[in-house]
């Protein structure tokens, strides 16, 4: 009978059914119950009328009947009218959901086989993947090709035509991020694992090559890896790791790493040059200029070295990484690599707002103010229960907490620490909420035991926590406990207290035990947990307490500390690395933007490196000095013009740009590039009269084809980290074999319309012929 009923519901294999419950969707019947009964009643009242009245049956019995019959069947088309719902859920056996990422970008198509390797495989005249994992891994498979946007970077494809799908066509390979995303495509499914077929050359970043840097999410789902293509060619490049940001004047490090395949004991002579790419006047960019030159012995497949830079002029400065060819090198186009820096003249800016002092926002003031991109410029605070007289003879304390827009907007980073509900004041809340999402701020929020994060609630800033909070919060302080820190705190710098393994153990384990935290309802479905309490839950029962979470938001980031205790990190180690948690996250958050008032002038194209035939996109945000939108009436003729320098035969030609506004303050320009060499625009902020120039470099030559070895480094740490294994494509059957996937119970839902099935229809015409039939034998008309 279950199976019956789980048949009529659109179950498969049920182990059980729930719950079932019938709704009407029609508005007039889902309002009006009172209608649908009320007009049934009508009717039985009718059928019983006509057939005690106005129908010659023979018997009493045959009047019963046939009333009950019609009555029936008018009540049912009436029900069909109201448009009955049957929801229902039951625990089903599902087999395994299987996803397939396929590589469909260019780097398929190089002379090694790759491509006709990868089609082979899902060929009907070869190996059937697609076939042995439904039927001999009893899965369920979908398949995504990899697209070159990295915001959308999956296409869903037919499984059963994969072959003819594959174009190796893709311009960049963003496969961390669609390794990242793969989650949000299954929605209310669980998906059982991933089998990603790629060279693993991730082009969709300057640092994705880095394996130590994998950045996937901890969901428990095993990716398994099969790499496509040669391993080892003689070939040598070279890639330049620094910080996005630097100060003016001070001494920073730039990191670089060379790849080579066959080339061990030769010499490779490496030079780093760099140039400024903004200007103040409107010259030209300057020439490159030495930084260092230096020969390097090549005795193993990956090597670095450091180079100290102390950048001269401000604004935004390119570096170039150049390795002079080698005899019998395959490739030259990957013997140059490119970084761009921004140098920052002035500081960061730190706001600290809290209702009272304590111990964290006295030793955080302490530290920030000694770091070198803030210093004590930098650090500004605001006290609710400080006098009038303090905040107007300190110079480290703001008059007020909503400070005007030409300040409020020109910091970088902002602390809210505990307060009650009243401080927190609704223009308080717009101005933090569009610091945060229009203009990229960072907003670390530092729970404290006296109020706590519920004050927040019912303000706009609770939904730009990581957290969620519940209608009541409680500090809990009954137990003291240790801080465990999850998975995913090793993607995050500031989260890593010291560069060997055991040394960041003994400094977060100088915490010692935590006497209190602030608990929430749950987790964002946005946020990363980056440590959580070792035995107490959320609401839903299975989720543990976050206690440092970060989440996305807009433009910006938002930090939650669910206790202000971080500084007992200095009871033995003075200000070591608690000076190294707050600087790495300041950093984090506050110069992943234009720093202060660059806020105000943000121009700059969609992406640095382009092929030839592309389109750039060139935009800019301007504000004016009270950080709103740029009017038509501050702008010359009523938009916004520069100069675009592009290349052709003849050299260098200069044209006019005109950048058009596609919402109030957003002005943008599409340039194409129809040919390979360095394309410039300069332009001026109308308000402040500075010029600024920005630069891109096209190649007629893909990044996809610069790099055809196969990186199996990040194929490795993508399986390892995930918890799935490695595998050549010639070994793609033992995959097969090895991939143990059990079908699992989990709860499914369904939503019928009640007339739209065969029961339903069958039963209408039942009553129809039924009546008929015995009106017939009775001779009634």
């Amino acid at each position: 009978m279950t199976q019956y009923i789980a048949w009529l519901l659109g179950f498969e294999n049920v182990r059980s059914i729930d719950a079932i419950h019938v709704t009407l969707a029609a508005p007039w019947a889902g309002e009006h119950l009172w209608a649908v009964i009320g007009t049934c009643v009508i009717a039985i009242g009718g059928v019983v009328t006509f057939y005690r009245h106005f129908e010659n049956c023979k018997s009493r019995a045959l009047r019963v009947t046939l009333a009950t019959l019609r009555a029936a069947l008018l009540c049912l088309l009436l029900l069909t009218l109201a448009a009955p719902l049957v929801h229902s859920s039951a625990t089903v056996l599902r087999r395994p959901l299987v996803y397939l990422v396929l590589d469909d970008s260019e780097s398929m198509s190089v002379a090694d086989g790759r491509s006709d390797q990868l089609q082979r495989v899902f060929s009907d005249q070869g190996g059937r993947f697609i076939q042995h994992l439904e039927v001999e891994a009893k899965c369920r498979v979908e398949a995504f090709r990899l697209r070159s946007d990295a915001a959308n970077s999956l296409a869903k494809i037919d499984r059963h035509a994969i072959t003819s799908k594959l174009k190796a066509d893709g311009k960049t390979t963003p496969l961390l991020a669609a390794l990242t995303a793969l989650p949000k495509q299954a929605r209310s499914e669980r998906v059982a694992a991933v089998i990603a077929f790629s060279d693993f050359n991730d082009t969709s970043g300057n640092e994705a090559q880095d394996a130590s840097r994998v950045t996937l999410p901890s969901n428990g789902i095993p990716i398994h890896t099969v790499g496509l293509g040669a391993t080892s060619l003689i070939d040598i490049s070279v890639e330049l790791r620094t910080e996005a940001k630097v100060k003016l004047g001070e001494p920073t490090t730039v990191t670089v790493e060379l790849q080579q395949s066959g080339l061990d004991q030769a010499l490779a002579t490496v030079s780093i040059e760099a140039r400024a790419l903004d200007t103040e006047s409107g010259d030209a960019q300057q020439s490159l200029r030495l930084i260092t030159e230096r020969t390097v012995t090549l005795d193993t497949t990956s090597s670095a070295f450091d180079v100290s830079f102390t950048p001269e002029s401000a604004g935004l400065i390119e570096l170039v990484a150049r390795v002079a060819p080698i005899r019998d090198e395959t490739l030259l186009d990957n013997n140059v690599a490119t970084r761009r820096v921004g140098v920052i003249e002035d500081y960061l800016r730190i706001n600290y707002v809290d209702y009272e002092p304590n111990w964290e926002w006295r030793f955080v003031k302490e530290v920030i103010g000694r770091d070198k991109l803030v210093g004590r410029e930098g650090f500004r605070t605001y006290l609710a229960s400080s006098s009038t007289s303090v905040r107007l003879q300190n110079e480290l304390f703001n008059k007020e907490l909503v400070q005007p827009r030409s300040e409020f907007y020109a910091n970088d980073v902002l602390f809210l620490g505990d307060g009650p509900r009243e401080m927190f004041t609704p223009k308080f809340c717009e101005l933090t909420e569009e610091f945060v999402s229009r203009f990229g701020g960072g907003l670390i929020v530092v729970a404290g035991p006296r109020f706590g994060p519920h004050e927040l609630a019912d303000t706009p800033l609770a939904k730009m926590l990581p957290v969620l909070l519940g209608d009541e919060g409680r500090l809990r302080d009954q137990a003291e406990f240790s801080l465990r820190r999850t998975k995913e705190a090793v993607l995050y710098p500031f989260m890593q207290l010291a560069d060997s393994e055991a040394e960041d153990a003994a400094a977060w384990n100088n915490l010692e035990k935590l006497p209190w935290y602030q608990p929430v309802a749950g987790v964002h479905e946005l946020a990363r947990v980056l440590a959580e309490h070792p035995t107490d839950l959320c609401e839903d029962g299975k989720t543990p307490q976050p206690l440092i979470a970060i989440r996305p938001y807009g433009k910006g980031q938002v930090v939650y500390i669910g206790f202000n205790e971080m500084w007992r990190m200095r009871k033995r180690y003075g200000d070591r690395y608690y000076q190294r948690f707050w600087s790495q996250l300041i950093y984090r958050l506050g110069m992943s933007h234009a720093v202060g008032t660059e806020k105000q002038f943000v121009a700059g194209f969609d992406r640095f490196a382009y092929a030839v035939g592309d389109e750039a996109i060139f935009s800019v945000e301007a504000f004016d000095g009270d950080y709103q939108p740029l009017g038509m009436s501050q702008l010359k003729d009523g938009s916004l013009v520069g100069e675009l320098t592009v290349p052709s035969t003849e050299g260098e030609v200069v044209r006019k740009l005109s950048l058009s506004t596609t919402r109030p303050g957003h002005f943008e320009a599409a340039i194409p590039i129809p040919a390979a060499g360095r394309y410039t625009v300069r332009l001026t902020d109308p308000i402040t009269g500075r010029s600024y120039e920005r630069s891109c470099v096209a190649s007629s030559t893909s990044i996809e084809t610069n790099r055809v070895v196969r990186n199996s480094e990040l194929q490795e740490s993508i399986a390892t980290a995930t918890g799935g294994n490695a595998y050549d494509i010639s070994r793609v059957d033992d995959l097969i074999r090895e991939l143990n996937l059990e079908p699992t119970l989990e709860q499914d839902h369904r939503q019928v319309a009640l007339w739209n099935t065969p029961a339903w229809f069958l039963l209408v015409v039942g009553l129809m012929l039924s009546e008929w039939t015995i009106r017939k034998l009775a001779f009634l008309r």
